[in-house]
């Protein structure tokens, strides 16, 4: 079933990606201030908030945009201000969020899993919020495509695969012949 209006809903969640995002940088750019496991509690607690459609088993998605509602509410109250404010993360605000927000998120996946019985597990909705797909799309064509070579070697490096590629032909000129 398609969400009623996915621009206003794409708008109400973009706010949970900017945090994320900003705890992803600060993890980062600072020493440590925060725990891995705390980290990771905090973003999947805002990836929980923001779960829309879920793909359950037998290729059907589940809407879960009304039934988080509170949730998105509580997250949005608490966690997103220490994390988008204007002078940066509030690192100690942030870190004293982890625990609180691990065991309602945990809390509002069981409430989810109980209100699909059979039709959604939890394991898809852990699968949904905790494995990110690379999907890569290049586009360009002509003889821009070989500029794609240096990050694909990247990836393979990594052993990173892109779950998806997309993109326009890369062409089969040749440089300019010299006379």
């Amino acid at each position: 079933m398609p969400l009623a209006d996915p621009d206003r809903l794409r708008a109400e969640l973009r706010p949970f990606e900017e945090a994320e995002l900003a705890l992803v940088r600060a993890v980062v750019s600072r020493p440590p201030w925060i725990s891995e496991p705390d980290e990771n509690a905090l973003r999947y607690a805002l990836n929980r908030a923001r779960a829309t459609l879920v793909h359950a088993p037998g290729d059907s998605d589940v809407d879960l945009s009304g039934l988080l509602a509170p949730f998105r509410d509580e997250v949005a109250a608490t966690a997103l201000p220490p994390l988008t404010r204007p002078g940066g993360v509030d690192g100690d605000a942030v870190a004293g969020l982890a625990p609180r927000l691990a065991s309602r998120a945990r809390q509002w996946r069981t409430r989810v899993a109980e209100a699909f019985p059979g039709r959604l597990p939890a394991e898809a909705l852990d699968r949904e919020l905790c494995q990110k797909a690379l999907v890569l799309v290049c586009g360009g064509g002509g003889g821009v495509g070989w500029s794609y070579l240096g990050g694909f070697a990247l990836l393979e490096q990594f052993g990173l695969v892109p779950r998806l590629l997309a993109g326009t032909s890369i062409s089969s000129s040749r440089p300019p012949r010299a006379s």
